[in-house]
């Protein structure tokens, strides 16, 4: 009940203030609570979407690779996001980074202000205990310097400093049990948040990057993959023209042989040279063409598990080297076009080298500006120490003449309340003047507590400046 009375009696200000707290308590429940919903629905959402058939690889089938079909817009932007990043090649994503950019800006400026509002609480309980006990001073010290003429009004007189100490008192308690509720709501929403991050990243990380990542591999075999139909399709082409002029020769030569004995006895000689020359580039290229032929085998043989898709394709052309016998002498054309490809290849790489290389230097600049601004920054610090111990004088300078006004005050206090009390009482007087020096002792007592304290923060101090002095040796 005594508590009860102590905390509709206090002053206006105080009631003003626990109002402000009961309003950021109201608001901090309502943002927290809005912001766990909207997790908790983000990962409903999520563990209620159905899998999809995914195809691996481009000539692969349809299966159920753990992809989902997400119907939100937010996860949909996520999931994109992160699809684009592995597809580019990059090994490792900021899977917290995209979630976070892509969730609504409302929800995270509502979860930032519920996390800030428990401080803020505390802050105003704090800023009220101050502003009571300043009041309360400043009552006490109005009425002792006007005097009282009884005891009863002195007891009036002093309502008004107690009434603002129980309002310093009630708003730093309203404060911290505030900041306690706020706090353990805050907790049920980080646990809805981590929740549904744990989720959607394992998700990502875990699912769709197996999916959608691009390796050297990929396109190692790609390049491959195109290069031999380049060159499956030149040697068709080059087949197919040497066949056309070989069978317009024939045509020609067989014209010419209705005509006489003669050039039929030329073109029987030329044919025979023709058909020796080709004899004999057949047996020169025979060993190189089994060793080609050897090499392709073995390269679709080791690449079987990765280059499904192209087997079929390096079957055939190995069918079409086995043709290709009776025209060897256009094989340099060809091998003169795969060259050209590999040049193009070694020419790549040349570029990747200077990308490589720009980015290195790129890295070094930035680690020179991120250590220049490690020293600015080292500098504000030890400029922040130095204001620090200013104020520290400054507040031990002011403490010092608190306690001399104090000693001050305990003279007029005592000398006071003994000739009102004179006048009024006796041996009442003698036995309240006693008390009251004993109150005044024990002030004087919490002064000089408060002067070690003040000792205490001088020698945390000494010590910090002692640590920096360490750190710039260190740097």
């Amino acid at each position: 009940m005594d508590i009860i009375q102590s905390f509709l009696n206090q002053s206006g200000l105080g009631i003003f203030i626990i109002i402000l707290i009961g309003l950021l308590f109201i608001t901090g429940c309502i943002l927290s609570n809005n912001v766990g919903k909207k997790y908790n629905y983000l990962l409903k959402c999520f563990n209620d979407s159905e899998e999809k058939l995914t195809k691996k690889n481009q000539n692969d089938k349809d299966e159920k690779l753990g992809e989902r079909e997400l119907k939100i817009n937010e996860l949909k932007r996520m999931e994109e996001e992160f699809k684009n990043s592995a597809q580019l090649g990059t090994t490792n994503v900021n899977t917290e980074v995209i979630i976070q950019k892509n969730t609504d800006k409302k929800t995270l400026t509502n979860e930032a202000i519920a996390n800030i509002l428990p401080s803020f609480c505390i802050a105003l309980g704090l800023i009220g205990t101050f502003l009571g006990l300043t009041i309360a001073i400043m009552n006490t010290t109005g009425v002792l310097a006007e005097g009282t003429q009884s005891m009863d009004q002195f007891s009036q007189a002093m309502n008004g400093p107690l009434v603002n100490m129980s309002s310093a008192f009630w708003t730093s308690i309203a404060g911290i049990l505030a900041s306690m509720v706020l706090n353990a709501v805050n907790l049920k929403m980080k646990s809805s948040k981590e929740n549904f991050y744990d989720c959607f990243e394992d998700y990502l990380d875990n699912v769709i990057f197996g999916i959608y990542l691009k390796t050297e591999l990929k396109d190692f075999n790609e390049i491959v993959r195109i290069s031999m139909m380049a060159l499956a399709k030149d040697m068709r082409c080059l087949f197919q023209d040497g066949v056309k002029e070989l069978v317009n020769g024939i045509n020609k030569n067989t014209i010419d042989l209705t005509g006489t004995v003669k050039e039929l006895t030329n073109y029987t000689k030329d044919l025979d040279r023709l058909t020796s020359s080709l004899n004999q580039s057949v047996e020169n290229f025979k060993d190189p063409v089994d060793k080609f032929k050897a090499s392709v085998y073995e390269f679709t043989t080791l690449s079987d598990d990765l280059m499904k898709a192209t087997q079929s394709s390096v079957n055939k052309f190995t069918d079409k080297v086995d043709s290709l016998n009776n025209s060897l002498n256009l094989l340099y054309s060809g091998i003169d076009v795969n060259k050209q490809e590999l040049e193009k290849v070694t020419n790549s790489l040349k570029i990747q080298e200077e990308l490589l290389q720009r980015s290195y230097t790129n890295f070094t600049e930035i680690m020179e500006v991120v250590k220049v601004s490690q020293d600015k920054n080292s500098n504000e610090f030890i400029n922040q120490i130095e204001k620090l111990n200013t104020g520290y004088v400054t507040f031990e300078s002011g403490l010092n003449q608190f306690m001399d006004n104090l000693k001050l005050l305990q003279d007029d206090i005592s000398r006071s309340i003994s000739v009102s009390l004179k006048e009024e009482m006796g041996s009442l007087s003698n036995s309240i003047v006693n008390k009251l020096d004993v109150s005044i002792r024990e002030l004087s007592i919490a002064a000089q507590e408060m002067g070690n304290n003040t000792s205490n923060i001088g020698q945390l101090i000494k010590a910090t400046n002692e640590w920096i002095a360490v750190t710039k040796e260190t740097l």
